[in-house]
Formats: C-alpha cells, structure tokens, sequence
C-alpha cells in the first residue's frame, strides 16, 4: 500500500491508499498510531483509479512524499510516547430540580473553621453534610438541619490518598442534589473561613436577565449581609466595569486570594500553571493560553479548558467537573473546549458527556472544539453525540462546532442566534438536523461541508430547504463553504427565496470555478443588495474574480487556488 509523509516542523502525519477494483481505502493520521480507515466504493474500476489519482495527486501538491509502497513497509517515524491514562474524573454534580417557590431551611449551625457545609432541602428532605480535610485524614459530620448530627473520622496512608477521597465524596453529594452553602479556606492554604451563601430567587432574575447589573448589585447587597465575601467582590468588579482603579484592583485581588472560595481547585492549578508569580492568575482577565476565564460582576463569565499536553496533571473532565459545579460558575455565559492535550485521534466524547450531566443552563455561548493543526487534525477528532449538549443549555445563543465528525440529532433552540459547523466531511445525518432544526431567532448559518473522501454527503438537493429558508425567517448571513459542489450553488443562489433577505453571503474555501462565477454574475441582480460576498480560496481566474467585484458592496477573491482540471480541484479542509 503507497504510504505518504508530511514530516515539515508543524506536522508529523501520513496517509496511505490502496486500490482495488471499483473502490479504494485510505488511512491516515499521525505518524506513530493506527490512524483511521474509510472505504469508498464507485460504479467502475475506471472511475475508482480516477479519483484514486486525483487524490494522489492533491497530497502531493500539499507537500506529502512518497516513504513506502507495497509489501516493503513504511518506515515508520520514532512512536511517540503514550499518553498517560486520564485520571478518572470525579462524577458531576447534577442540577437540583428548581421548584416555583424555594423551601427555607432551618438556621444552620455555624461551619466549623476548615469545613465545607453542603445542605439538600428538597420535598420531605432537609439534612446537611459537612466535611473537613486535615492532613491524611477526612472528617466527615452528617444529620437533620438543626440537629448536631453524627461525625466520622478515617485516616489514609497518605494526604494526596485523603484528598483524592475528600473529592470524590464531594462529588457524590453534589450528585445527589446537596448544594454549597458554607465552606472555608482551600484545604492547605491560610486565612479565615469564608461563608457561602445562596438565593435562588435572586439567582433566578440574574438567570433571567444576564446582563443586567442592577440584578447583580441587589445580589451583593443580600450576599454581604449574610457574610458572603463574593457580595463585595461583586460590588468591586462593578466599579472595575466603569473605571479601572489600582485601589480596586487591589481589593479584588485580595479577595479573589480566598482560595477555592472563589475559583476551583484543579481549575486554579492550571490557570496558575507555568506562571512566574502566584498572584498572576488572580486577576480580572486570566489566560494561560491553555485555559482562560473571565470575571464579571463576581461570577466567572466566560471559561475556555484545554490541555496543553501529555504533562497536565488534570483531565478536561476533572477541570470541567469541578469548574462547572463550582459557585462561581453559577452564571457562565460562555463556554470553550480546546485541545486534549494527547498524542493521538482526538474523542470528546467523555468530554461531552461531563458538560451534559452538569447542565450549565446559564451558558449562551458553546464553542468546541478549538485547537490547531499543531495539536490535532480537524478530521482526527470526534465530538461524539453534541446533540445531548444543545439539549442540556436550552438557552444557547451561539454555537460553534469544529470536528471531523459529530452527532447532532433533533436541534430546537429558540434562542439561537448563530450556528456554525466546521468539519472535512459533513454527513447525510448532520444535514437532516440542521435543515430540519427549529430555530426561529437564527440570524447566522455557517456550514462546512467537505470532501467526500473525509465523510461529506451534501449536494445542491440535500442544502434546497436552505435555498428555500425553510424556518429561517431571520437569516441574515449564509456560508455554503468548503463544498465540492460550489459551482452547483452558484447556479442556484440567483433564484434561491432565500438570497432575498441575506445580508452576507460566504462561498468560500470550496472548489467555485469560471463557470460558477459566471452563474453569479448573470444573476447579479439578485445578489445586488449584498453588504458582502465572500468567494476567497476557489479557483476563480484573475478575470472571473475581477468580473464578481462590482456584484454587490463588498467582494472578497483573495488567495485563489491554482488548479487548470476541474476534476482536480479539492475544498481547503478535508484533512
């Protein structure tokens, strides 16, 4: 079987074809692993070695040389080092069922110094849990709110042993629906116990309103008088909004220096990783590049979690656990997922699966999975089933999917205002979602295809319910991108229903030739009213492209592929 190599700096990659018959198989990834296989089979053996040659062809123009053919095996590049096996990450907390009017609780006992206070009130239910960590031991004290409850106490070999129990059992509590409602210092570290409070009533109207200070600011003034420092930290923050102060920051950063009171353990360790001063990750705007978050009004608003590389001590699912049950998460508005950080195909599904069971409603933007061709090849990843994500943050306004392939399935998101998928191979079961999604508010649709060598199933018959707007009203910008068939959409976009109310147009990064430019510029008054046109990385000759530049306001041509066969041409991300 020919073997081809890209071995440049930035990738270490093969890929590897074989013919036979009517049909041939690929496998390609990095080099070192098993890589992955598709088949794909056509009416002849001509046509086969056909497309055969087209896809030699266009590896090599991409930079891949030939290493190994036949029964002689390639020489294969040093393997790399295994990943280490992900650290089981400790199982989510699950979201408590919100109920019309909140039942209050007993007046609780103070929290002895040291200790996390976790309370269920809940139908005929009102029991507390506290739980404390001292050196290779963990206390645990249990009972009826009001009551002393009953206390225990067992030892383990070692403090790593201790706090590895410490989390676990703090994860099946939060499991079950027992909520934070007091909790000292981070264990190891100095200062006083801080006081956790909550209301769901006034949490609710921030739910409601997001963006309204004036909910945040009633917050504070009811969390301060319960003793919670997060209510000056909120008041602090406000003022930072509105005029930057090194007074300010310095008071924030004094607070924000309460440890896990503030930021979650495994999360603070890799926000603070690789940095030359402690202090550095406390501040208003975190990044380390692998992780970033952002505060806003006492509350984280915004968190990306990646992994930088095998070393990381902490899984995304362990980061993600523990960021997303985390009080100061409680009004996230924007999520990022980027890299595993692991030497090999990229799976999110556990990754998934860990943001389902947390259900953070107060998420309005998902972007996954961001990273770049250093860390992984786009068509190396799978996302595994994101349907159970939409389905989790029903209130999602923005979303983002990058990936080799993914599972969408029924998409009702009444709040969504943009959707944007970008893959190498977009499948027939992710087509049927998305021109069957309910989406009444969608002012934005960015659509990857692919090459169908990588998976893709889209033609003109498959897109027509987009053509036509079926279900999107609102629609004000469209990409028809990276698609095989963009001399096919150029025929049809002069009379598409839905052309009328676009605002932007995107046919970039397909295989558009002369021809399909012409078809634009035939049916030029159709798309006059276009702000922008973007048709950059097609093949588009130097006169077709200056023909398109008085089509509409705004055309961009630039970085044009160069390919004289048009059964040569390819999209610019299928790999």
């Amino acid at each position: 079987m020919p073997r081809y190599e890209l071995t440049d700096g930035k990738s270490n990659k093969f890929w590897e074809i074989k013919l036979k018959g009517p049909s041939f198989t690929t496998t390609y990834g990095r080099i070192g692993t098993g890589g992955q296989t598709t088949v794909k089979e056509y009416g002849s053996a001509a046509q086969a070695q056909q497309e055969y040659d087209k896809l030699v062809a266009s590896k090599v123009k991409k930079g891949y040389q030939l290493v190994g053919s036949g029964a002689a095996p390639a020489k294969a590049a040093p393997k790399a080092k295994a990943a280490p096996k992900a650290k089981a990450a400790p199982k989510p907390a699950a979201t408590p069922k919100k109920k019309a009017t909140a039942k209050a609780a007993p007046k609780a006992a103070a929290t002895p110094a040291g200790s996390q206070r976790y309370e269920l009130v809940e139908g005929s239910s009102s029991k507390f849990w506290e739980i404390k960590l001292e050196g290779k031991s963990v206390i645990t004290t249990y009972g009826r709110i009001g009551t002393d409850g009953k206390s225990t106490a067992k030892d383990f070999g070692s403090v790593a042993g201790a706090r590895k129990e410490h989390d676990k059992l703090i994860a099946s509590k939060t499991k079950k629906g027992y909520r934070l409602v007091d909790g000292g210092a981070a264990a190891g570290s100095s200062g006083p116990a801080a006081r956790t409070a909550s209301n769901p009533e006034l949490e609710a109207a921030i739910l409601k309103e997001p963006d309204n200070a004036e909910a945040y600011l009633v917050y504070a003034d009811w969390l301060q008088a319960q003793g919670d420092p997060r209510g000056e930290l909120i008041t602090v923050q406000h003022q930072l909004a509105h005029s930057e102060s090194k007074k300010l920051r310095s008071a924030e950063a004094d607070l924000l220096a309460q440890g896990e009171h503030f930021l979650p353990r495994v999360f603070g360790e890799m926000l603070a990783k690789d940095r030359p001063k402690k202090s550095d990750w406390r501040h208003y705007k975190i990044d380390t590049g692998f992780c970033r978050a952002e505060w806003r009004f006492g509350f984280l608003s915004s968190a990306f979690v990646a992994r930088e590389g095998e070393d990381d001590p902490h899984s995304l699912e362990e980061m993600l656990t523990e960021l997303l049950g985390h009080p100061s998460a409680r009004f996230l508005q924007e999520l990022g997922i980027g890299a595993l950080g692991v030497y090999d195909e990229y799976d999110y599904g556990s990754v998934v699966d860990t943001i389902a069971r947390a259900k953070p409603e107060s998420v309005r933007t998902l972007s996954m999975a961001r990273f770049n061709m250093e860390d992984s090849e786009l068509s190396w990843s799978q996302l595994g089933n994101v349907g159970k994500l939409l389905k989790a943050m029903p209130h999602l306004e923005h979303v983002t999917f990058r990936g080799g392939s993914m599972t969408l399935g029924t998409i009702e998101l009444p709040q969504l205002k943009s959707f944007r998928v970008e893959t190498g191979g977009l499948d027939g079961g992710c087509i049927k979602s998305i021109v069957n999604a309910s989406w009444p508010e969608l002012e934005a649709l960015h659509l990857y295809f692919g090459d169908d060598n990588y998976g893709a199933a889209a033609d003109l018959k498959k897109i027509t319910p987009i053509l036509e707007g079926q279900g999107l009203s609102r629609l004000r910008h469209l990409g028809l991108m990276n698609a095989d068939f963009t001399d096919d959409i150029c025929r049809a976009l002069p009379g598409a229903k839905i052309v009328k109310q676009l605002e932007t147009l995107d046919l970039s990064l397909g295989t558009m030739g002369d021809e399909g430019a012409q078809a634009l510029v035939d049916g030029a008054r159709a798309l006059a009213h276009l702000k922008r046109l973007d048709v950059s990385q097609n093949y588009l000759s130097k006169k077709a492209a200056a023909a398109l530049k008085g089509i509409c306001a705004e055309v961009v041509a630039k970085d044009q592929k160069d390919e004289d066969d048009p059964e040569d041409r390819y999209v610019s991300v299928g790999e």
